[in-house]
Formats: C-alpha cells, sequence, structure tokens
C-alpha cells in the first residue's frame, strides 16, 4: 500500500533525516498492531480508529509529530499534533488491514 498521507509521509520524512529510525519502526504496521484490528473485526470504524489511534499516540515521537504537522498545517501544537498523526496512522492500519483481508470495514 502506497503512503499518501502527507502528515504521515513528513513524519517519516523527519524521523529518517533525524536518524530516529526506531522511532520510525514504532508506528510500522505489525504482528500486535494487526492482532488488534483483528481482534475488534465485527465493531465499528469508529471505535476501532479510536483504539488504535490511542495505541498510536503512545508509539510516536512527540516532537517530531509537532514539526510535521507545523509544517502541514501551519500550527505548531503538541497535543494536537499527536492526536491528529495518531489519527492518520490509525485510519492508515485500518485500510492496510482492510486490503491485507484481515478485516472488512463498514460504518454502525
Amino acid at each position: 500500500m502506497e503512503l499518501t498521507d502527507p502528515l504521515i509521509a513528513r513524519y517519516s520524512d523527519l524521523l529518517r533525516r533525524k536518524g530516529l529510525h526506531d522511532a520510525l519502526d514504532r508506528v510500522a504496521p505489525d504482528r500486535s498492531i494487526l492482532d488488534l484490528i483483528a481482534s475488534m473485526a465485527g465493531g465499528s470504524a469508529a471505535e476501532a480508529l479510536e483504539k488504535l489511534s490511542r495505541t498510536v499516540e503512545e508509539r510516536l515521537d512527540r516532537k517530531t509529530a509537532a514539526e510535521a504537522y507545523a509544517e502541514i498545517a501551519g500550527v505548531y501544537d503538541e497535543e494536537l499534533a499527536v492526536k491528529s498523526l495518531a489519527r492518520h496512522i490509525a485510519s492508515w492500519y485500518l485500510k492496510l488491514a482492510e486490503e491485507l483481508g484481515v478485516i472488512a470495514l463498514r460504518s454502525r
């Protein structure tokens, strides 16, 4: 799946430029994320997005998230940046899981 979200792409670029490869690895979709998504099968997409967002927030480099958000949105706000980026990444995870056949997305 191609990464086309500008906020996620900017965050990834900044992490690479800073040499923070461990931080980049922490947000890559892994088995634990796919297992978490699979465990939410049958629930609503909104609930899954919220739960995944909270999980992603813990994995982000907050300062770099704020920098990426500032470059994209023009506002430096660490809390808003982390929440927004986490939601973007969680949405990307759900789309990826759907493409891999882990889940079938539906709205409630």
